[in-house]
């Protein structure tokens, strides 16, 4: 699916040069210094973070639309998450200058940019408090239906979005890929999604927004 046309979209298509990435290149690291940003036109980018004992949390994956690397508008033009080519992606790159100056004479292109940011951050902060006060059978049912949305793929019986490694999945809901794997395996007896390799198909997309839906009650 081609990204919405946007203004920062505009300005990458009219001043950025196009990048084609394999999957799996690593985009960013966190903390790097870097001067570039990046307009996804086409693909999926992971948003992760890794600790230094090796273990991983996945913040979010990006659709075509989505700017990545605003860390370069700071002064200190540093990056605060890892990204990674999650599907082989076209994306526009700017540097951090040109679209500074474009933003100093453009007071609308200020306020998308404001939203964008405005928006991430509370998708950011939704996503904290899920992991720490919903139980793992919803958040996973939250984060497949997720999955629909970034593809764009309509959430109803017989669609098929592709969700990744359960390894993957499992670093998206903070748990470890046992316990995802056996949720998954109950939602299939259940007879609400059908998994085959990385990718899900839903046989009843009702019951899988209920199960999305349930209480905020912590595991036990």
């Amino acid at each position: 699916m081609p990204a919405p046309q946007t203004r920062l979209g505009g300005v990458f298509t009219e001043k950025g040069n196009l990048v084609r990435l394999p999957k799996g290149r690593l985009l960013q690291s966190r903390g790097e210094l870097s001067e570039r940003l990046y307009y996804l036109v086409k693909g999926h980018v992971l948003l992760h973070l890794s600790s230094l004992v090796g273990k991983e949390l996945t913040l979010d994956v990006f659709g075509p639309g989505e700017l990545i690397g605003i860390g370069a508008l700071s002064t200190e033009s540093a990056h605060y998450l890892n990204a990674t080519t999650l599907s082989e992606c076209v994306l526009r790159c700017l540097s951090a200058q040109t679209l500074k100056s474009e933003l100093m004479h453009n007071a609308e292109l200020c306020l998308e940019l404001f939203n964008w940011t405005n928006n991430r951050l509370a998708k950011y902060a939704s996503h904290v408090e899920e992991l720490g006060l919903c139980r793992l059978a919803p958040r996973i049912a939250r984060h497949i239906i997720n999955h629909f949305r970034v593809q764009g793929v309509p959430l109803k019986n017989g669609s098929e979005a592709s969700i990744g490694s359960q390894k993957l999945l499992a670093n998206m809901v903070a748990s470890t890929r046992e316990s995802v794997n056996k949720e998954l395996r109950r939602l299939q007896e259940r007879k609400v999604i059908e998994i085959s390799r990385q990718s899900v198909r839903l046989l009843d997309a009702s019951k899988l927004k209920q199960q999305a839906e349930t209480d905020s009650t912590t595991d036990s």
